[in-house]
């Protein structure tokens, strides 16, 4: 995974800040809608490239690893959906989900852009 990648899923944890924002200006209904709907754009942007980037990857080349890497995105994805609406809201609650998926988040970014430095 590249160094754009993981500044693009890094970017996901500005949603916990975001809600601690949203609180702030409570009092300027515009102002919260303004801020989710950036906020929604941003990281639903940067969660999109990530395929057409890995797609393009040097090492995956054959569409049987397009395909691979595809099948991959979709589990992933539904089996995070699955673990954070079954495991993680019942257990930690609906106001501590964020901030951990935020802190994940930018932990893999700061691995993946780690590891990307010391594989050159």
């Amino acid at each position: 995974m590249s160094s754009r990648k993981a500044l693009g899923k890094g970017l996901s944890a500005l949603i916990p800040f975001l809600i601690s924002l949203s609180t702030r200006l409570i009092q300027m209904p515009f102002l919260v809608h303004l801020v989710y709907l950036t906020a929604i754009g941003l990281v639903s942007l940067a969660t999109g490239i990530v395929f057409s980037i890995s797609a393009n990857a040097p090492d995956t080349g054959s569409p049987v690893n397009i395909a691979v890497l595809y099948g991959s995105d979709l589990a992933g994805a539904s089996l995070g959906a699955l673990t954070t609406t079954l495991v993680l809201i019942p257990m930690a609650g609906i106001t501590h989900v964020p901030y951990q998926a935020g802190l994940l988040n930018m932990l893999i970014a700061v691995i993946m852009i780690i590891r990307n430095r010391f594989r050159k």
